[in-house]
């Protein structure tokens, strides 16, 4: 796994199920005023892996 940011152009959200709208979905990552949030994550280059920690952005 390779460390890096994940960088986001404004909220980040999870769904069960894909919908066109962000309707029953869950807000995950909080939008900052100023800037687009970015966190903490890591990805596997082989298998296309992404995970990241939405706790607070960086």
């Amino acid at each position: 796994m390779e460390t890096g940011i994940v960088a986001t152009t404004g909220l980040l959200a999870w769904q069960q199920k894909r919908t066109r709208l962000l309707l029953n979905g869950e807000i995950v990552g909080k939008k900052r005023v100023a800037t687009t949030p970015n966190y903490q994550g890591w990805r596997c280059r082989e298998c296309c892996l992404l995970l990241l920690d939405y706790s607070r952005p960086v």
